[in-house]
Order: C-alpha cells, then structure tokens, then sequence
C-alpha cells in the first residue's frame, strides 16, 4: 500500500514539472515574438482610390533625412540668360528689375526652343537632301558605267539592272544613223538599211493596202489569233484572212504573230500549231512571233508565272514554229525583255522589240525628272507621249522644214541584239485610218 502511494507522488511531480517546462518555454517564445514586433516601423492604414475600384494598402511612414536644401531643384535647369543679372537691393527699382528679368528670360527660352526646332528642321532637310544627292550620284554612276540598264515599273519606280555579259548586244548606232523621212524612221548604216513595216489587227478596220504599200511600207505583221486572259480559249483574229489576202495581193510582205496567254508547255504548243496552220495558207516570209507581254487588265492568267516558266513557255512556241521550216520571233516590251525572261535560254532566237523611240532632248528631260521630282506615269507611257508630239509636229513635206527643225532622235537604249523594232504606236500610214504601230526590220526576210 505505501508502494502504490509513493508512485503516486512520483507521478504527480513529473507532471507538474512537465507542465512548468512547457510554461517556461511558452513565455520564451511570447517574449522572443514581442521583441520582434517592436523592431518593426510601425504602418498605418489609408485608401487608394482608383478609377475602376477602391483598396486599402499599407503605406510605411519612415522617418526622413531631407532638409531644406535639398529640395532646391533649380539648379538642374540651364540657365538660358546670356549674362548674370545682378539684382540691386534698392527698393524702388526692386520690381521693375524682377520684371524685366522674367521678361528677358521668356523671350530667351522661346528664342531658344525656336532656334532649336529650326535646327532640327534644317537637319531633317539636310539629310533628306544628302540623301537625295546620294541617289543621284548612284543612279548617275550606272547612268555612265555602261554595265546597267534602267526599269521603270507600274508604281513610277526605277530599278537598275546588270547587262547580262552571255546575252549579244546590239552594235546600232542610232545616235548617228537614225533618219526621219517624211514621218518614217529608218535606220541607215552603210550596207545596213532598215526596211518599213506595220503590224495590224482587227481592232484597225477597214485598211486599203495599195495606198499602204505606196506609203513606203515593205511588210506586215498580222495578228493572227489571241488567247483569252481568263478563259484562255484561242480565238481567230477576225480579220486575219481578210488582211493577209489584200496585203498579198498588194505586194506586201507578210508575218504573222499571237498574243499569247499560255501558262504551259502545252498550250504554248497549241498557239504555235494554230498560228503555222493559218499561215500556211499565205506566203509568210517573215516571222511567226509570239507576244507575251501582259494584256490591259487586272488580272490574266500568266501573272504567277515565274520569270522561269515564261522562258520556258517561250522557248517552246519558237521550237514548235521552226519544227514547221518557219521562222520564229520573240515579240516584247523593252522592259519585259529585260526583267521577265532569261534571255541567255532564248539567244537562237529573233526578237521584235516594242520601245518608244525617243529624242536626245527628251533623254535629258527624263534624267533631270527622275532625280528631281517623282513622277506617276511610267518610263514607257512618258516615252510614247514624247515621241508622238515629237513625229506629229514634223511636217510630211521634208522640204518644207530645215535639217535643225527635225527631233534628234537616238532610237533606244535596249542593250541586247533585235532583229525588228516596233518604235512608235502612233504612226500615221495612208490608208489606215487612226493610229498604227510603226516598225522597223533590220533583217530582210524576205530575201532570206
């Protein structure tokens, strides 16, 4: 029984003392967390007022060791009087002095803010000159260097490309043997004679072929089907028959020539079967060509075809045309010829050039144009303006006006071999009523 009683005890003072510990411990742990608390800059609480919502944030308030001069912020601005003003501390002239030195500063700091905008003007327009200088000096030096040739796109853009070295250039002398008779040009070179010709379809009417022939015209070119832009169906020029039997029988020198909206191989293949089949028919002595430049419209078939595949098609009409013993041309603008095929594929063949022929006079006019001022129209349509009002103010009648009155004419800047150059759309020929592309072969095909 004593026993029982003395672990009692025992257990009753393990207890308390396991009680009396954690006590102790419980207070360390407030004393340690007060201390903490006190170590802490005290915040308060205040409201942040936005558009959308209002929240309260805690914002500490520090203690701050700025003085007063510290908040003298004056310095950090210029001081924009030229001199110092030295302030008199009479009182009658107090004022007037504080006065007319706030004055004389505003007008300083407007003359300076005005002075400093003019400069920023004068440098924006210095550098858009310089810069202007610049492209006039680049576009100058491959004006001279005789290795690149000028392009002006739709947009009025120029753009310069290098003159192929593997393609054949052409050795005319336009400058010194380009003659304007009796509203022709022809070109005359020693035992190089141009011989006249036109290119008709039936979009010019009725034409009286004889009063063509006695007009000095030698051969025409016919059109003698087109394919659809869209639909690309090939249709007959309507026409053609009645055109190449009166210019037959007049004497004249035929060709004819399609205007082309092939986009494959194959069709190019068929153009070239249908142009040979009707000019069978007739004695053709001059070229079968094909023209592939773009139709007057939005949108046409051949606009995703690649300068590759326009080469290609090309190629395959003239292969087809001369399969027949015919002879094939490639007929294109200058500047189609120039940026839309690889003409180092197309050497074997003839080209018929479409370039506006143009005056020395009008050469520098466009020169000073494209480095002064940018102009809308393209390089050819402004061509074609000269070179009509050029051959329309010559009068017919050669004896009726001096040798200093003629245009100068300098022909085309075209760098590579042509063998036939349509140099005008605006000729006048007797027996055709309205305007008529004017041409020019530097191959006698007919003696061929």
């Amino acid at each position: 029984m004593l026993n029982q009683n003395d672990d009692q005890n025992e257990a009753k003072k393990l207890m308390l003392m396991c009680v009396l510990a954690a006590s102790v411990v419980l207070l360390m742990f407030l004393v340690i967390l007060y201390m903490h608390e006190e170590k802490k800059p005290k915040k308060h609480a205040t409201k942040i007022v936005t558009e959308n919502n209002t929240e309260e944030k805690e914002i500490e308030i520090k203690k701050s060791n700025l003085v007063s001069s510290d908040l003298d912020f004056w310095d950090m601005y210029e001081d924009t009087k030229e001199e110092n003003v030295i302030i008199d501390d009479s009182k009658d002239e107090s004022d007037s002095d504080s006065k007319n030195s706030s004055s004389s500063s505003d007008k300083k700091i407007k003359q300076s803010k005005s002075s400093s905008s003019d400069k920023t003007t004068n440098r924006d327009d210095s550098d858009e000159e310089s810069s202007m200088n610049i492209k006039k000096n680049k576009d100058k030096d491959k004006m001279d260097d005789g290795k690149h040739i000028k392009v002006t796109g739709p947009d009025g853009k120029a753009q310069w490309f290098e003159i192929l070295d593997d393609v054949k250039k052409n050795s005319f002398d336009f400058e010194n043997y380009l003659v304007y008779d009796n509203g022709l040009l022809k070109y005359e070179a020693g035992d190089i004679k141009s011989i006249v010709g036109i290119d008709v379809s039936s979009r010019q009417g009725i034409i009286d072929f004889s009063k063509v022939k006695n007009a000095g015209v030698d051969f025409v070119m016919i059109k003698v089907a087109s394919r659809g832009y869209e639909t690309g169906q090939i249709n007959i020029d309507e026409k053609f028959v009645e055109y190449a039997n009166a210019a037959t029988t007049s004497g004249l020198s035929i060709g004819a020539y399609v205007s082309s909206q092939a986009i494959t191989d194959v069709e190019a293949v068929e153009e070239a079967n249908y142009a040979v089949a009707a000019a069978n028919n007739y004695n053709v002595k001059y070229p079968i060509a094909i023209d592939f430049t773009s139709a007057n419209s939005q949108s046409q078939r051949t606009d995703r075809l690649t300068s590759e595949e326009r080469t290609a098609i090309v190629k395959k009409f003239c292969e087809t045309v001369k399969s027949y013993g015919k002879i094939p041309a490639i007929r294109a603008t200058r500047d189609f010829l120039i940026t839309e095929l690889d003409l180092t594929e197309l050497s074997d063949y003839d080209i018929w050039l479409k370039d506006e022929a143009v005056t020395a006079d009008y050469m520098k006019f466009e020169y000073i144009e494209d480095n002064e001022s940018s102009s809308s129209s393209s390089s050819s349509s402004a061509k074609s303006s000269s070179s009509s009002k050029s051959l329309k103010s010559e009068s017919t009648d050669s004896d009726s006006s001096s040798e200093d009155e003629k245009p100068e004419y300098i022909g085309t800047d075209y760098p590579y071999e042509f063998a036939m150059w349509q140099y005008t759309n605006k000729g006048t020929i007797n027996g055709i009523e309205g305007p008529v592309n004017v041409n020019m072969s530097f191959v006698n095909y007919a003696e061929r």
